[in-house]
């Protein structure tokens, strides 16, 4: 098929439209500029975290056109279906365009080929959650899963700072330590889905009782509860959130807190690098909120001592999104899948919702 078939029919179905003809000073036909069309299919995301779920409505260039989320509190499996049904049902309502589907990015543990959310911690007891069979059944559309790290990747992969990066990691800190890793330009991920479990390397033998049941993982020592816990008794302020790092930051007293996160992070970071030999390393979720001055300090320990020091130059940045990441994500799960033509969904008149 010709690039000009392949473009024919993406007019055709509504996805592209032509938007202006450019003067051409060479033998041929005018170039002819292409955008998305503006009744182009548009994507549902849902994000499910701890505490909340959001649902957004995205353009396929990743442009939220609406976003609504609602509380978690005492859930059960069918109380939370039921909310994230009607925030989906919410969402469809406000277009009339085509819904190419729905992505999902979840906290894990989970199977992303199964999409099913196995057994996460502080999570009301809720295991072996089928989300993706739920929704397909319910909705009748392409459902795609995966977890939050690795959906927060594939936003910064397909929107974000590393659109044009082969190779990164996104380390996201919340409840615990999290990675989606970007390899050669793809999701790196196995059937499994327990790839990036960066909170779960030893750092310290016999150490910290971890949430796994192992001791001395990083993610006993740094999680944002943890964090939090310690600089609200620093600072004296038990109203802290990571909005306030920095403004305490300046406090001797939490100084020691940040800086004390910030060698371990720089551990973790630098082996993460030994072994994946990254470009970019995005902190993000909650991670997003750590004071510049130690992310420089970071960025200086890891570009001194990861193996290949005297050929490279490793960048740690904040991520492009700040705490939307994961919810720009979620939309991103079932993106990736569409632009790797693993699906395609029809958007001529006869088929339209």
């Amino acid at each position: 098929m010709t690039v000009t078939n392949i473009v024919n029919e993406l007019i055709e179905e509504r996805y592209v439209c032509e938007s202006q003809i450019e003067e051409n000073t060479n033998i041929g036909r005018n170039p002819v500029q292409l955008d998305i069309a503006p009744d182009a299919p548009k994507v549902i995301g849902i994000y499910l975290s701890r505490d909340a779920v959001h649902c957004i409505l995205t353009e396929i260039t990743g442009k939220i056109l609406y976003h609504q989320f609602t509380s978690l509190c005492e859930e059960t499996a069918n109380s939370l279906t039921q909310k994230i049904i009607k925030l989906i049902q919410d969402a469809a309502s406000v277009t009339t365009d085509t819904i190419l589907g729905i992505g999902v990015s979840s906290i894990g543990p989970l199977d992303a080929e199964k999409g099913v959310i196995l057994k996460p911690t502080n999570f009301f007891h809720i295991s072996d959650y089928s989300i993706k069979a739920i929704l397909e059944d319910c909705f009748q559309m392409p459902v795609f899963v995966n977890n939050d790290m690795n959906a927060s990747a594939l936003a910064e992969k397909l929107f974000g700072m590393c659109m044009d990066t082969k190779n990164f990691v996104y380390l996201g800190i919340s409840n615990g330590i999290g990675s989606g890793i970007i390899s050669d330009g793809k999701l790196f991920q196995n059937k499994s889905g327990f790839v990036g479990e960066i909170g779960h390397m030893g750092i310290y033998y016999d150490g910290a009782l971890c949430s796994c049941g192992r001791r001395g993982c990083l993610e006993a020592y740094i999680n944002m509860p943890v964090i939090l816990e310690k600089l609200r008794l620093a600072s004296n302020n038990p109203a802290l959130t990571c909005s306030d790092f920095v403004t305490v930051a300046k406090q001797e007293s939490c100084h020691a807190i940040f800086q004390d996160m910030a060698e371990k992070l720089s551990y973790a970071i630098i082996n993460t690098c030994n072994m994946m030999d990254p470009q970019i390393i995005i902190l993000g979720h909650e991670g997003y909120y750590l004071p510049d001055s130690y992310i420089e300090y970071i960025q200086q320990e890891v570009n001194a001592k990861i193996l290949a020091a005297s050929h490279k130059y490793i960048s740690i940045r904040k991520s492009s999104f700040a705490m939307k990441t994961p919810i720009i994500g979620s939309a991103c799960c079932l993106l990736n899948e569409f632009f790797a033509g693993n699906f395609f969904t029809s958007n001529h008149p006869k088929s339209s919702r």
